[in-house]
């Protein structure tokens, strides 16, 4: 492994029952959280940060040694303006010299704080061990900081950290919660005004994969164009571009299968007819319904930056989707069987004759026994992706975990 900074072979260095790593020339150390925080004599407690690290050779965003992924600079509370490195893919965490020393005396000052504990025995340096050569600290005070650190972050066991075992217990009792709740009056509400985004965004989501726009409103009903849009079709294509560029910069290889995935619907929409893509479209609502709720529960187990602080909103969102999953599915697959009537009508008014099945029916051709087969179609789909997928991906994820552990003990575990 290369420090980040300046490219060093770093040198294993052993600190009690932890392993870490330090550059012999800028003297920075590379650690998991629970390894830098028995280091510090402090628990971390990070943000965000918009300083600007000087100092690192090649490219603009630094790579972990571990796994390679992308380091984020973060700044701790314990060390204002100096902040330090950290991979949102392993956990690794990189402090060079300057931030250790100050989170060091930041520890050393809040020991020292009056209080009616006993005051904490002064902290000694960091001592070597004769014996072995690694970095010690008195019995006393290791057993004093073990007791006193309150683990942040993944290793916290934070309710929203990663971890296959737990995710899936908790999207199983999300999706239990959400039929529980779905069977009373306030839940029926609430399921009704959920249902309600995911059609009008499934219509609009095929009128601008065909080079239309088209504004889902939030009240049931989404007005589009007949004309395709040129200004559309070229943000289209950048939004496509732009996430090229960041699969290749980032080594994200699903950002770049989805720019391809984006392209090829664009590409075969484009090539629609007005009369050919209203069906399309019309299809896009009850479709849309049910499978862009079961895909905003896939997107769950996404990775994205710490920024963008979806480790947390991906929560309220699966929720939000667990809600339609649990009640369209039943739905859809009952109609599908014949057990259901059609959804004729609107969401506004099952009395209209302007639904969108009525104008499939009258201005399309299609039969109410291939509307059926459709529903029931879009049932399975969304039954695969919104509940049978997650054990898939969780277990694909625990197994490359134990793979990495096999490969590299020291590596953060994952698993959960």
């Amino acid at each position: 492994m290369r420090c980040p900074r300046d490219g060093t072979p770093l040198e294993p260095l052993e600190a009690g029952a932890h392993a870490l790593a330090r550059c012999p020339t800028c003297r920075g150390v590379l650690g998991d959280r629970p390894a830098i925080e028995w280091l510090v004599g402090a628990s971390l407690v990070s943000r965000a940060t918009s300083l600007s690290l000087g100092g690192l050779e090649g490219a603009s965003t630094p790579r972990c040694p571990r796994c390679g992924g992308a380091l984020e600079s973060v700044e701790s509370r314990g060390a204002r303006g100096r902040e330090h490195l950290a991979c949102a893919a392993c956990g690794a965490l990189f402090l060079d010299a300057e931030t250790l020393d100050g989170l060091r005396a930041s520890a050393k000052v809040s020991s020292e704080r009056p209080s009616r504990a006993p005051a904490p025995r002064e902290r000694g340096p960091i001592e070597k061990s004769a014996r072995s050569g690694a970095l010690v600290r008195p019995r006393e005070e290791r057993a004093q900081a073990e007791s006193t650190s309150e683990p942040t972050g993944i290793e916290g066991g934070s309710v929203f950290a990663p971890g296959p075992l737990r995710e899936l217990a908790l999207l199983a009792l999300m999706l239990g919660l959400a039929w529980l709740v779905g069977r009373t009056t306030f839940g029926e509400n609430l399921a009704f005004i959920a249902h309600l985004q995911f059609h009008e965004i499934g219509h609009a989501l095929v009128a601008w994969s065909t080079g239309r726009s088209a504004l889902p409103l939030p009240f049931g009903f989404t007005p589009w164009s007949t004309e395709r849009s040129v200004l559309l079709v070229s943000m289209e294509l950048l939004f496509v571009g732009l996430l090229v560029v960041y699969g290749v910069r980032e080594r994200r290889p699903l950002a770049i299968g989805l720019a391809a995935l984006f392209a090829l619907v664009l590409a075969i929409g484009l090539r629609a007819s007005a009369e050919a893509a209203e069906p399309w479209i019309l299809v896009g609502g009850f479709a849309g319904e049910a499978l862009l709720a079961a895909l905003a529960m896939l997107a769950f187990h996404a990775r994205l930056p710490s920024r963008t602080r979806w480790d947390f909103f991906r929560w309220p969102l699966a929720l939000f989707a667990s809600i339609v999953v649990a009640t369209a599915v039943p739905r859809y697959l009952a109609i599908g069987r014949g057990d259901e009537p059609l959804p004729h009508g609107s969401f506004v008014s099952s009395q209209e004759s302007d639904g969108d099945l009525e104008r499939l029916i009258a201005e399309h051709g299609y039969s109410e026994a291939q509307l059926r087969r459709a529903f029931g179609d879009v049932g399975l789909l969304a039954l695969f992706f919104g509940i049978a997928s997650h054990p898939i991906v969780l277990g694909g994820r625990a197994l490359l975990a134990r793979r990495a552990r096999r490969a590299d003990p020291s590596a953060a575990d994952d698993a959960g």
